[in-house]
């Protein structure tokens, strides 16, 4: 059973540009209701974006939106 004792001579053995990575892991794994409650209020704050927008503005952009999410996947990554 992993201590804390040994997670963190483990972590000794990390290579340093690789410390950041392990933070974000090991946040990832934590309850941090504090930095929910701040994305689901960055989220939130799209709500209602848009409303302003006319139903042909509207579709308009949706069909831009699909056409570049299309393209994103036809290129090659290379």
């Amino acid at each position: 059973m992993a201590t804390y004792d040994s997670i963190i001579k483990e972590l000794k053995h990390v290579p340093p540009h690789r410390l950041k990575d392990v933070l974000e892991l090991v946040r990832s794994m934590t309850n941090n209701s504090g930095r929910a409650a701040t994305s689901r209020k960055k989220v939130l704050s799209f709500a209602g974006m848009f409303a302003p927008m006319s139903e042909k503005a509207y579709a308009a952009y949706l069909k831009r939106t699909k056409e570049v999410r299309a393209s994103l996947f036809e290129r090659d990554p290379a």
